[in-house]
Parts: structure tokens; C-alpha cells; sequence
């Protein structure tokens, strides 16, 4: 018994030494999804603004040698706002990098202020029903906030809308979130390009928040993401 006994305290010794290791490697492996995640927004976003700028001082630097200070003024004054624009959107993609996520007190409450906050930024409507959302598990919340602020985000900058809504409903075993917009909306060749939308991102928050999710749109009929997420009892 004793032999016994000693060989199932190893035996326990082992299993958390190799759990400990599992979880070092998941939280690895987030961190690596998280960095590529913000590499690519930073190339969305940031490099695609520097290149448009250079191309707009070029073009105004010709227009100085050819003696058409009006236009080139214009088009300086857009560079400068173009500029200040691209400054805050790093700053904030900086400050995400380094930002601790707080805990989320209440799932409903968090998509609220997302929401409020676009609709006060950018002027849009957005409706929403929201009353799916406690069905959510806590191990998903924070990708789902994410995933809903990066879509009105995308909105923003993107559909030239004047509405958007976000909406919850339930079916068996699987929770959908649709984040739609009446904007100016795609191809579905578009789809397939990483680069627009943030597509290539979301879909990796819905595979970290174990769902999927899909787009629907078409060019001037909007668009509208739909996240599917496989609900889990919780233990306990």
C-alpha cells in the first residue's frame, strides 16, 4: 500500500507538472494569436494612412512646381488631418497592446458602452436587442466584446451607413449575434481578402470564443456579420 500510494503521488505530481506546462502554452499561443491580430491592424490601418500620404504629398509637391499653390494647399490641409487621424488610431492600437483587459462585470453592460460609444463618435444609430447575451459563457465574454467593437469599428470607418443594429437570438445549443449596417456594403469576392474589414481577425475571435461566424453582403444592400457561438453548461 504504501508503494501504491507513493506511486500515485507521482503519478498526481506528474499530471499538474504537465497541466502547468499545457496552460503556459495556451496562454502562449494567445498572446502570439493577439500580436498577429494587432500586426495586421496596424498594417490595415496605420501603413495603408503613411502610404496614402505619401502618394497625397507627391502629388502635391507637383502641383507646387507647376505653380498651383491653391490645389496643393488643399491638399496639404487633407494631409494634416489624414495625419492626426492615423496618430490616434496608433495611439489606441498601442494603448491595446499594453492595456490589462479589466474583468468584465456584466456582459450586456460592456456591449452597451461599446455601443453608445460608436453611435457618439461616429453619429450612427445603432438599435440593439441584447437579451441573448446572459446565455454567453464568462470563459467567452471577452472575445465576444472585442469582436462586436471591432465590427463597429470596421463600421465606422468603412460602410458610410446611417443605421446599424446588434441583435442576440438563441436555437438549441447555439447563441447568434448579427451586427448588421444599411451602409454601402461588398462583393463577396471581398470577403476573401484579409485585409478588408478586419475579416481575417474576427474570424479568429470566433474561433478563440469556440463559434464561427459568417458575412452576408452585397454591394449598396450592407452588410451584416453573424457570430455563432456553441453554448457550454458551465461547471459549478
Amino acid at each position: 500500500m504504501y508503494v501504491q500510494h507513493l506511486r500515485s503521488r507521482a503519478q498526481l505530481e506528474l499530471a499538474h507538472k504537465e497541466l502547468q506546462t499545457s496552460a503556459a502554452r495556451i496562454q502562449e499561443l494567445t498572446l502570439l494569436n493577439e500580436r498577429q491580430r494587432m500586426a495586421r491592424e496596424l498594417h490595415d490601418t496605420l501603413v495603408q494612412d503613411l502610404a496614402g500620404l505619401i502618394r497625397q504629398l507627391d502629388v502635391a509637391g507637383s502641383l507646387l512646381a507647376h505653380q498651383r499653390t491653391e490645389r496643393a494647399q488643399a491638399i496639404l490641409q487633407e494631409s494634416s488631418a489624414a495625419a492626426r487621424s492615423a496618430l490616434v488610431e496608433a495611439r489606441s492600437a498601442i494603448g491595446d497592446l499594453r492595456a490589462e483587459i479589466p474583468p468584465i462585470a456584466s456582459l450586456g453592460q460592456a456591449v452597451q458602452e461599446e455601443i453608445e460609444r460608436f453611435s457618439s463618435a461616429t453619429g450612427i444609430a445603432c438599435h440593439c436587442d441584447l437579451t441573448a447575451l446572459p446565455l454567453v459563457p464568462s470563459s467567452q465574454e471577452e472575445q465576444v466584446v472585442k469582436a462586436i467593437s471591432e465590427w463597429l469599428t470596421n463600421v465606422a470607418r468603412h460602410a458610410q451607413a446611417k443605421h446599424a443594429w446588434v441583435r442576440t437570438s438563441h436555437t438549441g445549443e447555439t447563441l447568434t449575434i448579427e451586427i448588421g449596417d444599411d451602409g454601402i456594403g461588398f462583393s463577396s469576392e471581398v470577403t476573401m481578402q484579409a485585409g478588408h474589414y478586419g475579416l481575417l481577425g474576427l474570424r479568429e475571435r470566433a474561433r478563440l470564443a469556440q463559434g464561427r461566424f459568417e458575412v452576408k453582403s452585397a454591394i449598396g444592400e450592407g452588410t451584416v456579420l453573424l457570430l455563432h457561438l456553441l453554448l457550454e453548461r458551465e461547471e459549478g
